[in-house]
Formats: C-alpha cells, structure tokens, sequence
C-alpha cells in the first residue's frame, strides 16, 4: 500500500525536514510506501531552496514540492498538491507532528475493519463542534479534556472533529468531496479554518463516519517556525465559506457574524456567487443535514 502525506507551508522548512525523517521512519517500519507532497503557500526563496534540498537528499520516498501562487490560501494550494497524489491513502499533516511508530498501519487497520470514511491521528479536536460556543459532542466517560483544552480517548471511539490536519482519509473519497471547492475557495478564501473544518463535517454528513485512533496519537515538535500568520490569512472568509456550504438555512451568515463580526456584504455576495453550485451539491447529495450532529448525533453514530 502506498501513503501520501500533503503538508501545507509556509517558510517551514526547517521542520519539515525533521517531520519527513520520522514519517519515513514510520512507514518503513510499518511497510508503507511513502510519498510526501510539499503545498507551498508562499513561502520565502530560502525556503523553497530547502524543500528542493529534502527532495534531492532522501530517495528512499518521493518528495513533490508544489507551488501556490497566493499565499496564505490553503484549500486551493492542497487542492493542486493532490493533483500530484498517488497513494490509495492520503494523511494533510502539520509540518511540526511527529507519529508513534505503529500510527500509519493502526490508522489505516481501523479504517478498514471499520470501513470508515476517516481516521483521526490527532488529540486537540476529538469531539469537538465547530461552533462559536465551543461545545463539545460525542464526548462520553472514555474522553476526557485536560487544561490545554485538548481531547483525548483510551479506545477508538466514533467522534466528530473540527480538524482534517492529522487526519488519514481514503484518497478516492477525499476525491468526492476535496474537488467540489477549490474554485470557490479560490476567488473568496480559503484560509485555515476551511481545511481544518469542512471535509470532516461533510464526510459525516455524506454518511460515512470518523473514529479516533490513540494508537497514532502524536504531539507537537517543540521546535515551530513561526510561520502562522500567512497560514490564517482570510480566516472569517474561510469560516463565512465553509458555513455557506455545509448549512442549508438561509441566514448561514449570522453563524459568522455571532462569531467573528460583521461579514462584508460584498463578501457574502461573492461567497453565494460563486458557492452556488457546490452548496447546491452537498444539499442534493448529503444524507445528514448539518444541524443532524446536534440533534442526530446517537443516530448517525450508531446507524
């Protein structure tokens, strides 16, 4: 089987380079090819020397870099680093994670007994919504929060994330729901909420469902660039999107503005311009509404 990891950058090359030896170290131990794909979203010259460099110094897995030309735009940079894909399983990793040895295969073991339309890798949005009150569900007497805010389990459980970064996904069905954005994502916004949000929600509301893995559990590396700000450029665009998209009701805009503020009109406009037919899309073809996780969740669980 072969594993493709996508990582989203910008001036990280300094830890992607440390990630990519343990991820490396990880799928060999695990019997996994590798493949990682560089999505560069605007990085420094220095930078871009530097991922050319991993590509050039590691040949025991393929190294891809693929440039972006708007920075800080981080759906339509993975969206065209996918189009380098060719692993049957795809992971969007951080680039400052690390992965216990067994994670791959455990991932990808569970994903397959349990023929599930993700796995989550990662501990800090395990059960939690998406929504401005920061209320949990699918929370239970197996998961427990710390004072960090983060979210952990003893077991895998059927949880529901805000997070797709740490989350291994079947390639072709990040196929079925990853192409139906980019373009949208491209004339209004697609910073970081957008990928940390929309394609776990949508693979729920698709039928098809998440569990945790604490076999792959990981933590962050000490050491992070600094590198964030282009990272969130147009977060309440991105946020305004991904609500235009997986909600049905007509005021989708009041969920931002409770949030983040006043959204520009001219914004929403754009986003119900050219939104359009993906919205239109998700209704049609979604077999759970988006407000079914709140009122729903026991059912679409264990259904």
């Amino acid at each position: 089987m072969k594993l493709s990891i996508i990582v989203p950058v910008v001036n990280e090359s300094e830890s992607v380079n440390i990630c990519a030896q343990q991820w490396a170290m990880t799928a060999f131990h695990d019997g996994i090819r590798l493949e990682i794909v560089i999505a560069d979203n605007g990085s420094k010259e220095e930078h871009i020397k530097n991922y050319d460099k991993l590509g050039e110094f590691h040949k025991g897995f393929e190294v891809k870099l693929v440039r972006h030309p708007y920075p800080g735009q981080i759906i339509p940079a993975v969206a065209k680093a996918y189009e380098e894909v060719t692993g049957e399983y795809l992971l969007i990793a951080d680039a400052h994670i690390l992965y216990y040895p067994d994670a791959f295969a455990s991932s990808i073991k569970l994903m397959e007994k349990k023929d599930l339309g993700a796995v989550c890798m990662l501990h800090n949005h395990l059960g939690m919504t998406p929504v401005h009150d920061e209320s949990f569900i699918a929370g239970d007497e197996k998961m427990y929060g710390d004072r960090l805010g983060l979210t952990y389990c003893v077991e895998p459980r059927y949880i529901f994330m805000s997070g797709q970064s740490g989350t291994l996904i079947r390639t072709d069905w990040y196929d079925k729901l990853g192409r139906l954005f980019p373009e949208v994502f491209k004339e209004v916004g697609g910073g970081f909420c957008a990928i940390e949000d929309l394609i776990p929600t949508l693979t729920w509301m698709f039928g098809k469902k998440i569990m945790s893995n604490p076999e792959a559990i990981y933590w962050h590396l000490i050491y992070k660039h600094n590198a964030d700000e282009g990272k969130v450029k147009g977060l309440t665009d991105s946020i305004a999107v991904c609500h235009y998209l997986k909600n049905h009701e007509d005021d989708w805009y009041k969920w931002v503005e409770d949030w983040r503020g006043k959204l520009d009109p001219k914004i929403k406009d754009k986003i119900e311009e050219v939104g359009k037919e993906a919205r239109a899309y998700v209704a049609a073809n979604s077999k759970w509404k988006y407000q079914d996780l709140f009122d729903k969740w026991e059912e679409m669980k264990n259904g």
